[in-house]
């Protein structure tokens, strides 16, 4: 529908369109004349161009020559696009004056229609007004309007709805900034009616509009005035009797801003946000809002509001005397107020609620007619309530039925502290007001009875039913809500003060999403302290009931089956931050009051469905941590601005580039696609032949400037990959309407499908693509000296990944969805509004289900990294991260003995270890790579990967070979790890066990079965039927809830896989809370929480801002006494300590504070050693750094002098050093020195053995600079090789072998790769005798069947766990389109030329086998060679065979190919690659008899 009409504004007359359709709005203002003839027909009245004399002709003149303006509103996203001719804002004006006649408020008098009629199922109203300020007459079906006029000063306007349709595609469109959009949405609003919301939702709760009973007693607060009397003294009167019982009150407070951008940003800035209101409840059914910067109603201002209640709400210790205003007389007789305890001590006497009605009545005057509202909301039924007058409460239990307890002692804890925390006290018991029945029946309807009675306290409301003889009309209602009262002059005049002396605890501060409100409060410097948060309490009690959602709503509607607005309700979606701009004063106080009442209501019932356990560790570990991350929140963190914005741009520029490549690439098939199809119907037509038709078919030529546009989302990603480029579905939606998935998984599905040799996929790169402002010169000089990481920063696609894989595009958009979350994450926000350099990320505690603390900041890149910094110059980072909490939780939960001893060393790598243990090496002598491996097995058993997976995961492809070495290695980890491994099988036995819940409970979680319908399903008795439910519970008493209907295979494992990971995750999760609170308690005992800004936290990791007046010491040693804990039974808890100045810096692992070396600075600063201050530290790691490096070089020293106690005196053994130095962690100390000589041997690396030489030279050469540091010059060393040398600063070093008869020169190492104390040592006489009878043995076999030929100089041992090394074949080019590939491409389409196998593997013996390994059965169709994994494994029972076999293989070889084991006696022996056709069949017939007869041989 299309309003169109003359305006005149500001004395020239417009045409405005209003385009009303039902995802947008589009506003258009039009010039009456020709842009050519402005000028002349502003001049001379005359005109060159037709004029436009009627808005019924506006159609006619949607073009540049007539439109002045456009604005385009899109309803739901809130986008919005603007065109303006001549840069001017005149629909501004027009669209201001609309909302000022549409806001503004006649007096009765001056409204002579107001009519509302149903027709056609819609709701018609017509509307004309007049006052000396404004005329405003409009028609209204529905939502739309059909006409409208209004004149204001000298602005005229009349619509009517002459135009069928407005086109307007010829123009080009503008995104509106972040400022302007939020100033035009203002103007544009559309927001409801009290009537029209009764009409929308069931209102009943509130109103009954038949009887035209109020139910709830909510007020609007617009004065200073209402705001001390009736907030301020009802509190101290409540509190006051609190006081006297020795109870708590329960107070919920809630606030509405102008949106979400609560952040430390400056006052000026258009894009903060603030506070509009603050709702607040402390009775049943009774609330108030208080509007503190509404538009179109008075106010309390913001900081006068927040001031006063901060004195009640504030955390403070001991008491706390302030001041309250006492009302007059006067100001009780026209506003009678009624207590809590007025309402208990009424129902508790048993004294008449009739009286205190009456007396509330009487002391209430009629309001003032006002505006007639003909039309009412249809009648609903309201929720009965229950009544109880027992002085128990029942408390529920989670296994059994609920228990008979004292009120008093229903909040206490039979459980002991899990852990002794630091400065925390006992929670004081306080009574709760509500009880549940014994069915809840859904929470439908609302069972909980207290004696705070929401049927006595109709007394508090009544009053204003029955003085218009029990109905109250909507007039009635809006006089009600509008009535305000004095002044702030007043006070200080007539209120008598009073001084009320409190402390803290007499208060119970309730928020729903509290992190948000707390957030407000800070933000005008007072710092509330909320002691409870239903929306965390209703996350602990089932994380499905809240599912990441914060709306108060859905709860509300779920427990009591009341439903509450929400903004979108009343202002439409996209405009959920616009509840200033509210004009109607009943709409906005019932949904401010309503947020605040049913929070008060929401938590009683929460509170009652939690134990007494999980509800005092929700406290300890939830509470807290909520009001401390609301700050952090607030903080947010700071960049190097500049830098950031030009990341920004370059992220942006990289999306472009990704989205023009997709756009050519898609494009240029579907171009070859449709030529293809006109010839086809050229065929069928007759007009080609089939000859001719063929041979057009040979000659296509694809256009290369050919593109398909498409947005990247998933409903067109759908649409290109499967219906135009034909990929492989692996995965349907779930739903009645299934469609083929693009998710992450399906795309990494997708992109590991590589090409078959004799695959045709269209487009092939002939260059890798680079990101924006790449020097391509530079990334090949990169690539060509083998800078392989600088390199990858400069690329966004290989070319050789692109052409490999057989759905390239799937590669192209996994990239691109990686960046867009990055531009939309950090940069977007940065580039569309003013964040004045800082990026704001907001945490949530109730989102992931094993309880970890969500925070968006967990997926920063290194390069932004490099760009956080303190908060400001006066400030240096810290940050701090748990060492490894979860392994360590793990082996501790498993009561893992052995290990638990191990991890306590701060030395020792969980990883490292299980690797040592996990492949019989030593610890020391672990590789990166074997640690790596081990790392995958580490991770996945815990979190349930399946084999398949661990397979993916470690080769990058799924074989039979791959397979059976996962396997075989999964056996191992099991049975190396028993512990664990018994832990995690019982886990996921618990979890499959049914649990019996309380009916109450199961009503929480609604755990009844339903139909497809969603209806509940009833037995014969008409009973609802439960469903089997299952728990994993962690050590806090918190859980995780399995559904166990229809368990089959698949369901089964997806609940064993979250039970394996849930108690050992969760409980991470907790003990990083511990130390968080922790350190933030100590922060506030030492007095320096004013001093430390919590930036960023992730996991298990912190980041703060600390200022540099405190010393680096000092902070490690509250870091050090907070957060490195012990437990009963636990190894002990460790943290990294870094300090820098960007984020990047403090996770270099170079800067890391080792355990030890911060115990030893502790003692230094316990000891006064660095003063008593005042400090300053410009450069606190340059104060730092020095202290760490005499730490490295004497912590060596230490470990060199147990390993060789006479190393200050005799020269430093090398090699035995190497044997034995097996302190993985200081041996790496080592490699942080540079090397004292140039190594020029050259090393094959692929070859283990050569690489372990390689590392061991280098460290030898590093060890030289370490000895000439602590020694000088002149030290003796003897080297790798056994020579002993003078050591001199690099280059110069002099080597002197000893010539007499020394016993150092006469020995030879045999071994120096073993572990402490197992290293051998043999004089050259001994080796020699010991080789010489064995080599005379095997060259007398030898002889028998071979030539003579002993070199094997390529036979090299191998490491378990390296046999599985990645081939990088790079390949440079640009991209490219072949159009013979594109013709197969499309004759192929929707084939699948990769079709998935089967394992290829057979299980024998699976009952008498004693491992995975020994089930498993490969076929080997050679006797003498195994395939496994790529390579071939040759058996050879002697030297001179495999010398026999290396001449066979040598014309073979090849870089790439099949990778030759010699399987030998004395262990396995890695040669070359050769290639794929090799006959090794013909070797190993040739094997089959040189082994037979070597075996002959031996035996006789």
């Amino acid at each position: 529908m299309v309003l169109a009409g003359l305006i005149r504004l500001e004395g020239v007359e417009y045409y405005f369109a209003w385009k009303n359709l039902k995802k947008s709005n589009t506003y258009v203002l039009f010039s009456r004349v020709h842009a050519q003839d402005l000028a002349k027909y502003e001049l001379t009245n005359e005109h060159d161009y037709p004029l436009i004399t009627s808005a019924e002709l506006l159609r006619n003149y949607t073009n540049q020559d007539y439109v002045l303006e456009i604005i385009e509103e899109l309803k739901v996203s809130g986008r919005m696009k603007k065109y303006s001719r001549f840069n001017t804002s005149l629909l501004n004006k027009v669209l201001t004056e609309l909302s000022f006649a549409r806001t503004y408020s006649f007096s009765p008098e001056n409204v002579y229609k107001d009519e509302n009629t149903f027709a056609g199922g819609k709701l018609l109203k017509d509307f004309n007004a007049k006052d000396k300020n404004l005329t405003y007459t409009f028609e209204k079906s529905g939502d739309e309007f059909q006409s409208i006029t209004i004149e204001h000063n000298d602005f005229k306007m009349r619509l009517t709805t002459n135009l069928a349709s407005l086109s307007l595609k010829d123009f080009k469109m503008q995104e509106v900034d972040n400022y302007q959009k939020k100033e035009i949405s203002t103007l544009t609003l559309d927001a409801v009616s009290f009537d029209k919301l009764c009409n929308m939702l069931d209102m009943s709760w509130f109103w009954d509009s038949n009887t035209g009973k109020m139910k709830k007693h909510y007020e609007v607060i617009q004065t200073i005035t209402d705001f001390e009397y009736k907030i301020m003294y009802q509190l101290y009167r409540e509190l006051e009797m609190c006081k006297k019982n020795g109870t708590k009150l329960n107070i919920s407070v809630d606030t509405e801003t102008t949106g979400l951008n609560i952040y430390n940003l400056s006052e000026n800035n258009e894009d903060r946000d603030h506070c509009v209101a603050i709702p607040i409840s402390w009775k049943p059914d009774t609330a108030y809002v208080i509007f503190t910067d509404m538009e179109y109603f008075s106010n309390v201002p913001n900081q006068y509001a927040i001031d006063r209640l901060a004195q009640l709400f504030e955390n403070f210790k001991g008491e706390r005397t302030i001041t309250i205003y006492e009302p007059p007389q006067d100001y009780w007789n026209e506003n009678k107020v009624v207590t809590l305890q007025d309402v208990i001590n009424a129902s508790i006497t048993g004294a008449g609620m009739q009286d205190l009605a009456q007396d509330s009545n009487a002391a209430k005057e009629s309001p003032k007619d006002s505006n007639t509202v003909k039309e009412s909301p249809e009648d609903s039924n309201t929720a009965k309530r229950s009544q109880t007058t027992q002085t128990q409460v029942k408390q529920m239990s989670f296994f059994g039925n609920t228990e008979v307890v004292n009120q008093g002692d229903s909040h206490q804890d039979s459980t002991n502290d899990f852990i002794d925390y630091a400065g925390s006290t006992e929670l004081a018991d306080f009574t709760d007001n509500f009880e549940l029945t014994d069915n809840l029946n859904s929470f439908g309807e609302q069972s909980a009875k207290t004696t705070d009675d929401p049927t006595t306290t109709n007394a508090l409301f009544n009053s204003i039913n029955e003085q218009t003889q029990g109905e109250t009309t909507l007039a009635q209602l809006y006089a009600y809500a509008s009535k305000k009262s004095g002044t702030s002059d007043d006070l200080a005049k007539t209120s008598k003060q009073i001084k009320f002396t409190f402390t803290r605890e007499l208060v119970n501060l309730i928020g729903h999403n509290i992190m948000f409100d707390r957030r407000v409060f800070y933000m005008f410097g007072k710092s509330f302290y909320f002691n409870e948060d239903t929306l965390q309490m209703a996350f602990d009690l089932n994380p499905k009931t809240v599912r990441g959602s914060v709306a108060l709503k859905g709860l509300t509607h779920r427990l009591l089956g009341h439903e509450t607005p929400e903004l979108s309700d009343i202002l439409g979606k996209g405009n959920e931050d616009k509840y200033r701009y509210l004009f109607d004063i009943l709409v906005a106080m019932v949904y401010g009051c309503a947020d605040a009442d049913y929070t008060l209501t929401i938590y009683h019932i929460l509170r009652k469905l939690m134990t007494s356990r999980m509800y005092k560790e929700y406290k300890r570990q939830d509470v807290q941590m909520l009001n401390i991350l609301s700050i952090s929140e607030y903080y947010g963190m700071q960049t190097i601005e500049k830098d950031v914005i030009a990341l920004a741009k370059e992220s942006e520029e990289n999306l472009k580039i990704l989205k023009d490549f997709m756009y050519s690439y898609v494009g240029t098939y579907v171009d070859y696609v449709n030529q293809r199809e006109h010839l086809a119907i050229l065929l069928q037509s007759g007009k080609l032949t089939q000859e001719q038709y063929e041979s057009a078919i040979d000659n296509i030529k694809v256009s290369k400037d050919a593109k398909y546009e498409f947005e990247v989302k998933a409903s067109e990603i759908r649409h290109v990959m499967y219906d135009i480029l034909g990929y492989k579905i692996f995965a349907w939606t779930e739903g009645a309407k299934k469609l083929p998935k693009t998710d992450k998984y399906v795309m990494k599905k997708l992109a590991s499908q590589k090409r078959n040799e004799d695959s045709h996929t269209f487009g092939t790169m002939t260059e890798d693509l680079l990101v924006y402002g790449a020097d391509r010169n530079k990334y090949n000089e990169y690539l060509a000296k083998g800078f392989k990481y600088k390199a990858a920063d400069m690329c966004l696609i290989k070319a050789d990944d692109f052409n490999k894989c057989r759905n390239p595009l799937a590669i192209v958009l996994t990239k691109y969805a990686e960046l867009n979350k990055e531009y939309t994450s950090y940069f977007k926000p940065i580039r569309e509004t003013n964040m004045e350099g800082k990026i704001f990320k907001n945490y949530s505690l109730a989102r992931i289900e094993t309880r970890r603390i969500m925070n968006p900041g967990q997926t920063m890149k290194g390069k932004l990294k490099a760009l956080i910094r303190s908060y400001t110059d006066d400030y240096y980072l810290l940050d701090f991260d748990m060492s490894q909490v979860e392994y360590r939780i793990m082996i501790s939960l498993a009561k893992y003995v052995d290990m638990i001893r191990v991890m306590n060393n701060p030395e020792r790598d969980y990883h490292t270890e299980t690797a040592s243990l996990l492949h019989g090496v030593p610890a020391h002598l672990v590789s990166k790579k074997l640690r790596k491996s081990t790392k995958c097995f580490n991770f996945g058993i815990p979190y349930g990967l399946s084999d398949r997976s661990l397979c993916d995961n470690l080769f990058g492809k799924i074989d039979d070979a791959n397979m059976f070495a996962t396997r075989e290695l999964l056996q191992k980890w099991l049975k190396s790890n028993k512990p664990v491994s018994d832990m995690l099988e019982q886990y996921r036995e618990d979890a499959l066990v049914e649990q019996n819940i309380s009916d109450d409970f199961r009503n929480y979680i609604d755990a009844w079965k339903k139909d497809e319908l969603g209806q509940y399903e009833l037995n014969v008795k008409g009973e609802r039927i439960p469903t089997p439910i299952g728990m994993s519970i962690n050590e806090k008493g918190f859980y995780r809830i399995y559904d166990l209907q229809d368990l089959d295979k698949a369901k089964k494992g997806r609940i064993e896989r979250a039970a394996g990971n849930y108690p050992i995750q969760s409980f991470a999760a907790e003990v990083f809370r511990i130390i968080l609170t922790r350190f933030y308690n100590r922060c506030e005992e030492e007095g320096i929480n004013d001093k430390i800004i919590w930036h960023m936290l992730i996991h298990d990791e912190l980041l703060c801002s600390v200022h540099k007046s405190l010393h680096p010491f000092y902070i490690y040693k509250l870091v050090k006494e907070s957060c490195m804990i012990t437990m009963p039974g636990h190894t002990k808890y460790f943290v990294g300590i870094n300090i820098g100045d960007t984020w990047a810096q403090c996770k270099d692992d170079s800067r890391e504070a080792p355990v030890i070396f911060v115990e030893r600075m502790i003692k230094k600063w316990d000891n006064g050693d660095f003063g008593k201050g005042p400090f300053w530290f410009d450069d606190p790691w340059g104060f730092i750094k020095p202290y760490r490096d005499q730490y490295v070089q004497d912590r060596i020293l230490e470990i060199i002098q147990r390993l060789q106690p006479d190393v200050m005196e005799s020269p430093i053994d090398v090699p035995k050093l190497l044997a034995t130095f097996s302190n993985y962690t200081v041996r790496s100390y080592v490699d942080d020195y540079d090397m004292n000589y140039k190594i020029t041997k050259k090393y094959d690396p692929d070859d283990p053995d050569e690489q372990i030489q390689k590392s061991n030279d280098e460290w030898a050469s590093r060890l030289e600079t370490w000895a000439l540091n602590v020694f000088g010059d002149g030290k003796q060393m003897i080297d790798i090789d056994g020579n002993l040398k003078i050591l001199h600063k690099k280059g110069s070093a002099l080597q002197s072998e000893i010539k007499d008869d020394s016993a150092l020169a006469k020995t030879t190492i045999i071994d120096n790769s073993l572990p402490d104390g197992l290293g051998m040592v043999a004089s050259p006489e001994e080796a020699h005798a010991s080789s010489t009878d064995n080599n005379a043995l095997l060259q007398n076999l030898g002889e028998l069947i071979f030539d003579e030929d002993d070199n094997d100089d390529d036979a090299r041992d191998i490491t378990p766990g390296l046999l599985f090394d990645d081939d990088f074949n790079q390949d440079d080019s640009y991209w490219e389109f072949d159009d013979n590939d594109l013709r197969v491409s499309y004759d192929n389409y929707g084939e699948d030329d990769e079709v998935e196998e089967e394992d290829g593997i057979q299980f024998i013996d699976t009952k008498n086998a004693d491992s995975v390994a020994a089930c498993i059965k490969i076929e080997k169709p050679m006797q003498n060679i195994t395939m496994l994994n790529q390579q071939a494994i040759i058996e050879s029972k002697h030297y001179k065979v495999t010398q026999k076999c290396k001449n066979y293989l040598q014309p073979y070889l090849s870089k790439s190919g099949i990778r030759i084991v010699f399987h030998e006696p004395n262990g396995l022996k890695r040669w070359q690659t050769v290639k794929q056709k090799t006959d090794l069949k013909k070797l190993d017939k040739w094997l089959t008899k040189a082994n037979a007869l070597i075996e002959s041989m031996v035996k006789k």
